[in-house]
């Protein structure tokens, strides 16, 4: 499947947060064995964010948005 679509692929993003390492060696692998000028993005896992109690909002193309963080969770019914 990969060398159908190597041409077309700018980017490559693997999620290391899922599967397991040696199946993740292999999609790399095979990646740059097929064309090794491609790039090859690692996705890590970051912080979670949880949020309750919210209103939807819409955002923009480019806006940014704040958010506090409170080490302590206050939970109310």
């Amino acid at each position: 499947m990969l060398s159908k679509i190597i041409n077309f692929v700018d980017v490559f993003r693997i999620n290391l947060n899922h599967g397991f390492i040696d199946h993740h060696k292999k999609y790399i692998d095979t990646i740059l064995k097929l064309d090794n000028s491609k790039t090859i993005m690692l996705e890590t896992k970051g912080a979670e964010i949880r949020s309750k109690n919210v209103n939807p909002m819409a955002l923009k193309k480019n806006e940014s948005i704040v958010i506090d963080f409170s080490e302590y969770q206050h939970e109310e019914k």
